[in-house]
């Protein structure tokens, strides 16, 4: 009697007990504006509140400045700047989205500014199945590049952004220098 390929005789174990598959996709619903954004769970280091941000003279307008985490000074880029939306004033439901980037050189910290934070949802199978391709109805003159896919997310329309180009360091310091 020929044995069963282990790969094929794998199974999940939590899906053999009715229970929702070990791995989900996880993001992180955050307000620009008025309309609902997410980016992947991974890589957010954490969520800070009203922490000062320092000015930078000579900076263009998606750069607010720096802010000290814990020690470490990071920049902090003003994600409405970034997608075209106008700067705003911070307000008590303004969060920066601390980042931890890989590079060869090693990590590097960023921080997102963004009006509010909602929730950290995951896609179940209905929200992946219910991709829609168009930005749609978002009011920002959003860039298309930014956008990875559109999903339902707890049965809100939310645009994904690409987390790689959104905070690529190479593609920073290119528009820094225009």
């Amino acid at each position: 009697m020929p044995h069963p390929d282990p790969v094929t005789a794998m199974t999940d174990p939590a899906e053999s007990a009715g229970l929702p598959p070990l791995f989900q996709p996880e993001y992180l619903t955050f307000l620009l504006g008025g309309d609902v954004y997410a980016l992947p769970i991974e890589g957010i280091r954490e969520v800070v509140g009203s922490l000062p941000i320092t000015d930078v003279p000579g900076m263009p307008p998606f750069l607010r400045g720096v802010m000290n985490v814990r020690g470490a000074v990071i920049p902090v880029l003003d994600l409405r700047a970034r997608l075209g939306y106008e700067t705003a004033p911070l307000t008590r439901r303004s969060c920066v989205l601390v980042h931890e980037l890989r590079r060869d050189s090693g990590d590097v910290l960023v921080g997102v500014l963004v009006d509010a934070v909602q929730a950290v949802l995951s896609a179940d199978e209905c929200d992946v199945a219910a991709e829609v391709a168009e930005a749609g109805s978002v009011r920002a003159p959003l860039p298309p590049e930014y956008v990875e896919r559109a999903l339902m997310l707890g049965g809100v329309r939310t645009l994904l952004l690409d987390r790689a180009l959104l905070l690529s360091v190479d593609d920073l310091k290119q528009r820094m220098l225009q």
